[in-house]
């Protein structure tokens, strides 16, 4: 799937009178063309998948809508992270990240495949979104967040094997651990699709620095990623302060 990617990138960046709305398009270029390896240099660049709501007035087909019987229904609630600002704000205190949100499918494919090659890192919550993961870098990483209760080989089929085919990008998972950081939140006994369905989720940021910690230490190395004892965080909120667990 990466090299798929990889193909479509390189014509959306050579195709002849393609809209330039990027400064950097020919540095792009360069990137792809070279195939080069992350090597992590501070500041690190953390991408997270902003999920815009879709405006269902306009598109049936867009993800998150449903026809009602009169007129379609605009989505309530985006899987997206509830703390964006927070987590942006705590990125901007440590030198060692620098933290962007991009709204993925908001400016085209050119603007989206830009964002996912300059980024080091892609946090966002499971969905369709992290599929521009497969745009990125050779040894860069994807952290995907799961709400509460959403486990197993339903999501496991998706990007974690996707990427474990051509083991180009390196795969974290956040597993959200405590009802309670999600909105709303859902029954303690949740799983599949009535854990995740329009709900979002809410990730500690000492839960994201540690998963950071693991990229920096492995610096695009697949020898190290394989070596670390494990790719899976869950994130807790116990007695109203963050705490994380590793297993």
């Amino acid at each position: 799937p990466c090299r798929a990617a990889r193909y479509v990138a390189t014509r959306v960046f050579s195709a002849r009178g393609a809209p330039t709305a990027d400064a950097n398009a020919g540095s792009l270029a360069s990137i792809l063309a070279k195939d080069s390896p992350v090597s992590l240099v501070a500041p690190v660049r953390v991408t997270f998948v902003v999920r815009s709501a879709p405006d269902c007035r306009r598109s049936f087909s867009a993800q998150g809508c449903q026809k009602g019987a009169d007129r379609p229904k605009i989505a309530e609630s985006p899987e997206a992270f509830t703390n964006l600002d927070r987590l942006l704000a705590q990125c901007k205190r440590d030198p060692a990240f620098v933290c962007v949100g991009h709204d993925f499918g908001a400016r085209g494919l050119r603007a989206d495949i830009a964002a996912a090659l300059r980024a080091d890192v892609l946090v966002g919550t499971h969905g369709a979104g992290l599929n521009n993961a497969l745009f990125m870098r050779s040894g860069a990483a994807l952290v995907e967040v799961r709400p509460y209760g959403f486990e197993g080989s339903w999501p496991d089929q998706y990007l974690k094997t996707q990427l474990g085919v051509e083991e180009r990008v390196h795969f974290y998972q956040v597993s959200t651990g405590d009802t309670r950081l999600m909105t709303p939140p859902p029954p303690r006994n949740a799983t599949g699709w009535v854990a995740r369905n329009g709900r979002s989720v809410r990730l500690p940021w000492r839960t994201l620095r540690e998963v950071l910690g693991a990229v920096l230490s492995v610096n695009g190395s697949m020898d190290r990623y394989r070596a670390l004892p494990s790719h899976r965080w869950v994130s807790t909120l116990p007695h109203s302060e963050y705490r994380t667990s590793h297993r």
